[in-house]
């Protein structure tokens, strides 16, 4: 495969719109991978500072104005920032490469530690950390599969693996009595999200609506697991996602199909 190139899975998954722009301290990289990834997420129009983010917003944010004629930096859309609240890139590929990359940024002691945080909190949806992490000699498919979750765990939530990192720890465990929570396959998902949006909106969902729909169900079926709770049923979930900012396309679609029935019945069909 040609560098330049990218099969449809290794495109940037971009990140649920956040409600509101986050203030940051100032814009830092940890490598040239995360330069080249911040200037090819501005350039596509993925994420936005200061007063580009303003205008992204539709420029009538008065308090997002006021913060930038303050002096502070600001920054809207698919982000990644640290926990010091530098603007770091923007999203990751979810792909193996890149998975690679970011675990070679860990000393092997740290990614060694990682990995059994990773497993105790459900991102090993399948196997278990390998010989070769825990020893720091390498990694696995298995190990790999796993970060590529974290990744997509570390979009969704707006910060760099190493942030996200920091904080797993602190999660409570998703295993019980050996027995891994496991999280919906993608496959599966994609297929209800299919359902959801050809049922409210008459169409089948994007890229970047299944992207994102995969990412917001994981992650929440990893955040009811933490607290015990049970997730709501895939179907539910994705008609959910459906109707997540696309409720005017939505409601269009619905007045559309109530129209026709109603000609239909005056008509005698």
């Amino acid at each position: 495969m040609a560098d330049n190139e990218q099969t449809e899975d290794q495109q940037t998954p971009l990140l649920s719109p956040f409600s509101r722009p986050r203030t940051i301290k100032g814009i830092r990289h940890y490598g040239a991978d995360d330069q080249s990834s911040y200037k090819d997420a501005s350039a596509l129009q993925q994420l936005f500072v200061n007063y580009g983010a303003l205008e992204a917003m539709g420029g009538s944010d008065v308090a997002t104005r006021a913060q930038i004629r303050q002096g502070q930096q600001i920054v809207y859309g698919a982000a990644l920032l640290d926990d010091e609240n530098y603007l770091v890139r923007g999203a990751y590929l979810l792909d193996q490469d890149t998975a690679e990359l970011q675990m070679l940024k860990f000393r092997p002691t740290d990614l060694a530690t990682l990995a059994k945080q990773m497993q105790r909190t459900g991102f090993y949806t399948s196997g278990d950390p390998s010989g070769l992490i825990l020893s720091g000699r390498g990694y696995s498919a298995t190990d790999i599969n796993a970060f590529v979750n974290l990744m997509r765990y570390s979009n969704q939530q707006g910060l760099i693996v190493q942030a996200v990192a920091k904080q797993l720890s602190g999660l409570s465990s998703v295993a019980g009595e050996g027995t891994k929570v496991k999280v919906t396959a993608e496959e599966d998902i994609r297929y209800y999200l299919e359902q959801a949006f050809l049922a409210r909106m008459g169409r089948k969902p994007t890229k970047k609506d299944i992207d994102d729909g995969i990412a917001a169900i994981q992650s929440n079926e990893r955040k009811m697991a933490a607290m015990g709770r049970s997730s709501p049923s895939v179907a539910v979930a994705a008609k959910v996602q459906a109707e997540k900012g696309n409720a005017a396309e939505g409601a269009a679609y619905q007045l559309g199909n109530a129209i026709k029935l109603a000609f239909s019945h005056l008509g005698g069909g």
